[in-house]
């Protein structure tokens, strides 16, 4: 059974406690460090400490060797076009270690991001950002169906690579990946069109649910009433320090 990278996983641990406004502000500064910080240090830091993180969470070590494995071609192809496109710009291992530095902060995105998605429950991060935007919603500009809208888009996630998941499983039984480019070619065509049509008839399939459910948004987005906590506070200032210093070493 694969392991579903990109689910939320139910838990009471350390990392389930922590506001998602919290969780998300810390992703976006991890993101903003990985497209910022040059040194090689930056990005091979943070895969170990993601790697800790997500032995924090039940099934986290898998979630990051399974995602760590399906990025290999990935690695190779970023690799080697740092050594055939970028000719000119220094020598050959500097082109490949410069090539494996990008591999490892665009792994360092997708851990991060699986980390986030895993441990942070989509209904409360709706409410933690109506929470956030409540003042502003006024004149009509609908947050709250925004934040739904949010809502539903992490919550869908992991059904579409469940779905991707399951064409692909069954296009390999059927015919297998052979036949050479051409034939590997037309089946990956086939398999993301097979995937469009699913997540279509998904989506129809939800909007049905919530229909006959009268799910109105009046019912959907209300506010947590819940703040952040003093570990979250004392986590989202250590994060902000420690970003502050590494852009002031960039200086």
């Amino acid at each position: 059974m694969a392991v579903p990278v990109l689910r939320y996983v139910p838990g009471d641990g350390f990392l389930h406690r922590r506001h998602p406004l919290v969780k998300l502000a810390v992703l976006v500064l991890v993101y903003a460090a990985l497209v910022l910080f040059e040194g090689w240090y930056v990005p091979v830091g943070l895969a170990v400490l993601l790697f800790a993180a997500h032995s924090c969470v039940p099934g986290g070590p898998a979630r990051y060797r399974q995602t760590a494995e399906r990025f290999i071609v990935f690695l190779i192809l970023i690799v080697a076009a740092h050594l055939f496109l970028m000719r000119g710009e220094g020598s050959f291992p500097s082109r490949a270690i410069a090539g494996l530095v990008q591999s490892v902060r665009i792994f360092d995105l997708l851990a991060a991001t699986g980390l986030f998605l895993a441990v942070t429950d989509p209904a409360d991060l709706s409410g933690a950002l109506i929470d956030l935007l409540h003042p502003l919603d006024r004149g009509g500009r609908r947050l709250g169906a925004a934040s739904l809208m949010l809502m539903v888009v992490f919550s869908f996630l992991p059904l579409v690579a469940e779905e991707a998941e399951r064409l692909r499983t069954a296009v390999g039984t059927r015919c297998g990946f052979g036949g050479g480019p051409l034939g590997r070619a037309r089946n990956a065509v086939a398999l993301v069109a097979a995937l469009i049509v699913g997540i279509l008839r998904r989506a129809e399939e939800l909007e049905t649910s919530l229909t006959a459910r009268r799910y109105t948004l009046e019912r959907a987005c209300h506010p947590s009433g819940t703040g952040p906590g003093a570990w979250d506070i004392a986590i989202l200032c250590i994060s902000i320090i420690i970003f502050a210093a590494g852009l002031y070493a960039q200086l």
